[in-house]
């Protein structure tokens, strides 16, 4: 690393960003590393073909490779992009990155015995959404 450390310039983007662990209200997103940073910026917005507000969270967490974008709203479509920031410069964002939340939290569970074959349950939970 040169004599400026993480100061010396912009980090460089985020690569293989991932989309997964989908839920009606979060997602967890994921990337491979590829320069010091401070913290992670992620942007997002609800595609819906009116609507174009942009959401941004920012989580001071050095060195991390996944995190949970919480209270999303069940049943709709996303984008997201992910930069890395350092003190003085921001990398330039990936994406978008395409989800949509589901309508229902499903949790698969799987048994397996050496002398039976592979059994797996779906649980659906729902939730309700009080107006």
């Amino acid at each position: 690393m040169n004599s400026g450390g993480i100061y010396a310039g912009p980090p460089k983007p985020a690569r293989s960003v991932q989309v997964s662990r989908v839920t009606s209200n979060s997602v967890v997103l994921s990337w491979k590393q590829t320069s010091l940073f401070e913290s992670v910026l992620i942007r997002y917005r609800m595609i819906d073909g009116g609507t174009d507000i942009m959401c941004e969270e920012s989580y001071d967490r050095p060195g991390v490779d996944r995190l949970a974008v919480l209270g999303l709203s069940q049943g709709t479509d996303y984008e997201f992009y992910v930069a890395f920031v350092n003190r003085r410069w921001c990398s330039p964002a990936t994406g978008p990155h395409y989800v949509s939340t589901g309508i229902y939290d499903v949790v698969i569970i799987t048994f397996s015995d050496a002398r039976k074959p592979r059994l797996s349950v779906c649980l659906y939970t729902v939730r309700t959404i009080d107006d």
